[in-house]
């Protein structure tokens, strides 16, 4: 009887998967950022020098370029998200769709190899290869 009441609550009623709201995710990094530079405000404030620039003085224009940061609307649309992950640099190579299908499909193919093909066929296959790498290099 009680298990009947229960049947049709989804996870979301407990804040279950609240994580995957690509939305929700972005206004707790901006709140973070934010809470993160108040802080940093007032280390400066009752320190004097920024927590990240030990022995230097912090310079004000750091601070205010990263508030205006901050201070961006939130992407409410996936037009706008679109528009801010195109406004976004990476600064380290990011693969694309093919490079990561290419590398996904050959880590797949190294499994079934290993998986399927026995100590005796890697040999037969090197011994193969040496043969015709010799051939190659006496031709």
């Amino acid at each position: 009887m009680v298990a009947l009441r229960y049947q049709d609550i989804e996870p979301d009623y407990f804040g279950w998967r609240a994580d995957d709201d690509e939305v929700q995710l972005l206004e707790e990094s901006q709140r973070e950022l934010e809470l993160q530079l108040e802080a940093e405000e007032e280390y400066r404030r009752t320190h004097g020098i920024s927590p990240h620039k030990r022995g230097r003085t912090a310079s004000s224009g750091s601070a205010s370029s990263a508030t205006a940061a901050v201070a961006q609307p939130t992407p409410s649309s996936p037009s706008r998200r679109q528009a801010t992950a195109a406004a976004y640099k990476s600064f380290v190579s990011v693969p694309t769709e093919g490079e990561i299908d290419k590398l996904i499909l050959a880590k797949k193919k190294q499994l079934l190899v290993q998986q399927y093909v026995s100590d005796k066929d890697k040999e037969q296959q090197k011994e193969t290869e040496d043969m015709l790498s010799t051939s190659k290099g006496g031709a």
